[in-house]
């Protein structure tokens, strides 16, 4: 029996070609993959240091406003409300009422609490631009920490070796009369999904 073997030859050549081809195609997608994930990363990283830049900014004026002394803004703030965030930087989160907040400018009790991106964005305390993008910071929590706003002992307080009075043996923590909880979105001014959400946990 004759079988020609150019015939199978070609078929052979065919899916020889076809599995490089396949190769190539996965290849080449594999590396535009890496490189939107890449730049995607670059993004969501420059998002996250505007995150923190506004946040470190807001830090320096945080006791101003919670004091109610006046406040040196700095130049890439765009907005804030004030009266709201000084009500709830005073105010523990379980006696925020609608008529309270209403009074102080705020939002009702549902949106003041919610961390919905969206409504972080919407009901935002304060507005920064910074380096491409917007910043919007809101204070959402706001709870009694582990000394009262009077206190004044530091790291250490009675000693740490004297057996004479009970608890002067040991090491205490330092005084944070409040715990508040913030909730940051950073945000392109070129394009809304480029974003970054962050949630924080700031004792002061």
């Amino acid at each position: 029996m004759y079988i020609n073997k150019k015939g199978i030859a070609l078929i052979v050549a065919l899916i020889i070609a076809f599995i490089i081809l396949a190769l190539g195609s996965l290849t080449l997608y594999i590396s535009m993959q890496s490189t939107k994930i890449s730049g995607s990363f670059r993004q969501y990283r420059s998002a996250v240091e505007s995150a923190e830049g506004a946040f470190n900014e807001t830090r320096e004026i945080l006791g101003s406003i919670k004091a109610g002394e006046n406040v040196s803004f700095p130049s890439t703030l765009i907005n804030n409300k004030t009266t709201c965030l000084h009500y709830k930087l005073n105010t523990q989160t379980s006696n925020w009422t609608d008529n309270d907040l209403s009074n102080n400018q705020c939002s009702n009790l549902s949106n003041v609490e919610s961390t919905n991106i969206s409504d972080i964005v919407s009901f935002y305390d304060l507005k920064y631009s910074l380096g491409g993008y917007t910043i919007y910071i809101k204070l959402v929590n706001t709870a009694k920490g582990n000394t009262s706003s009077s206190s004044s002992k530091g790291l250490v307080s009675g000693g740490v070796t004297s057996p004479n009075k009970e608890g002067t043996n040991v090491i205490h923590p330092p005084p944070i009369p409040f715990l508040y909880r913030m909730e940051i979105v950073a945000e392109s001014t070129i394009n809304t999904k480029d974003k970054a959400h962050i949630s924080l946990l700031y004792g002061y």
